[in-house]
């Protein structure tokens, strides 16, 4: 169960699709990761950082300081009261002391890695000695950014800069869901070419409908993943409740450093990051090799 939003596995599988299926769409325009919010009920005093996900918009970010419990559930800090407990921990963490090593989750998003590693190398190669398509331009310079950012995704789990993590969980939805779109809509990729004008690009939620792949996947459902995503990486009120904790004491802070023991999220961060990699090394194949073999 995730904590704070009643979330389980199978409900993430749910919302950015299982590794088996994650790219089951490529080629037909349905590809790709499923922004399928779990709706769930859940009492305003557990924080948890990922509750704004639910809690109405009215709600304040920072919980009463009056009331106490409201703090139950919130991470415990590396922060003021605990100092001692921050000295302890290595400035650098590496593979084999990082804070959610063995985690499932992010043990999945291990194994995606090195075959996405040796796929793009060896699609590269490609690239050199022929003319490219327009097209081909655009996804070698697209795709290179995402899987830089889901590289920077993984290591940022492995320092706890699980907030950071979260940031770049949009750059790396918009470039994989462009170089989709573009493959999908041939149309806009000379438009792109031309500086990409803003009234020819598509909206965060044309891009989530790109590469979602659930057909019961409403448009209430992908606006309300865009507005999630809009909060989290401007500075809106709710977005902190992302990097909220609990002090020794009880008292709600928001963390300006590492959060070390919150496996949930690392769950969120670790299942969307890794399951957009592999879409978008599948999206990769499907336009270099295609082109290469005249499809």
């Amino acid at each position: 169960m995730i904590k704070g939003h009643g979330l389980t596995k199978r409900a993430l599988d749910r919302w950015v699709g299982s590794p088996q299926r994650s790219c089951a769409g490529v080629g037909d325009g349905r590809s790709g990761l499923l922004p399928r919010p779990i709706v769930a009920t859940l009492r305003v005093e557990h924080f948890s950082g990922f509750e704004f996900f639910l809690l109405p918009s009215r709600v304040h970010a920072r919980p009463p300081a009056s009331t106490p419990q409201r703090t139950r559930g919130l991470r415990k800090p590396l922060g003021p009261i605990g100092c001692k407990k921050m000295q302890e921990q290595p400035p650098v963490f590496l593979p084999h002391n990082e804070p959610y090593l063995g985690h499932p989750t992010l043990l999945e998003f291990d194994h995606a890695i090195p075959p996405a590693i040796r796929t793009h190398i060896r699609l590269s190669q490609s690239t050199f000695g022929r003319n490219l398509s327009p097209l081909e331009q655009a996804a070698a310079q697209l795709i290179p950014q995402a899987v830089s950012i889901a590289l920077s995704i993984r290591e940022l789990i492995r320092q706890g800069y699980l907030f950071s993590a979260a940031l770049l969980l949009r750059p790396l939805i918009e470039r994989v869901g462009l170089v989709e779109y573009l493959r999908i809509h041939p149309e806009a990729v000379q438009s792109w070419h031309s500086g990409w004008p803003h009234r020819d690009q598509p909206t965060l939620q044309t891009l989530l409908e790109t590469i979602s792949q659930i057909k019961g996947c409403s448009a209430d459902d992908l606006r309300f993943f865009s507005n999630v995503l809009h909060k989290l990486i401007h500075p809106d009120p709710a977005g902190a409740l992302w990097n909220m904790i609990a002090r020794e004491d009880g008292k709600p802070a928001f963390s300006s450093g590492k959060i070390l023991d919150d496996p949930e999220f690392c769950d969120f961060v670790s299942v969307v990051g890794s399951r957009l990699l592999s879409l978008v090394t599948h999206i990769a194949e499907n336009i270099f090799e295609r082109e290469v073999n005249g499809a």
